[in-house]
């Protein structure tokens, strides 16, 4: 899982600098609908990065029982992916 997640991680960060230089691009020429879509755009990665961290740590927490699910909510780990891919 470690080396998916390094992966996972330098995608994140890559799509996040090559955004950051399509905006300096579209600001320089003052293309202000395209900007906007961007800044959109990066504002959803943005919070689909914090939910990811946030699902990171509490399947973390729950891996090592720090936090005990009953088996009634277990089907929310599992299925939290496809609900996150879906959106």
């Amino acid at each position: 899982a470690l080396p998916v997640a390094v992966c996972d991680v330098a995608f994140v960060f890559w799509i996040y600098y090559a955004i950051g230089k399509v905006q300096e691009e579209l600001e320089q020429d003052k293309q202000t609908a395209k900007l906007e879509m961007y800044q959109r755009l990066s504002r959803v990665l943005g919070f689909w990065v914090i939910i990811w961290v946030f699902y990171t740590f509490i399947s973390i927490f729950v891996n090592n029982m720090i936090i005990n699910l009953s088996w009634k909510y277990m089907f929310a780990m599992f299925g939290f992916w496809d609900v996150m891919y879906f959106g």
